[in-house]
């Protein structure tokens, strides 16, 4: 956790917060979650090109991002 706290994209950090999932819940479905979990700062997304860093500025991650946001609804 503390390596991708540190990663940061022409100087500027990337990673807003990062948590163990144990500070996020505690329930029963524990082992459903992720190890880690952390929030990017907006302008940032994460990618798994090959050969482009893992985190880096992206000028449509707001329009055709293709991830999760924070204040998503989730109905099921």
């Amino acid at each position: 956790m503390q390596k991708i706290a540190q990663i940061r994209d022409r100087e500027a950090k990337v990673v807003k917060w990062i948590v163990p999932r144990e500070e996020i819940y505690q329930g029963k479905f524990i082992n459903k979650y992720p190890d880690i979990t952390f929030e990017l700062y907006e302008e940032h997304g994460l990618g798994s090109s090959l050969y482009l860093p893992i985190a880096s500025l992206n000028a449509t991650h707001k329009k055709i991002s293709g991830e999760h946001r924070r204040h998503g609804v989730f109905f099921i």
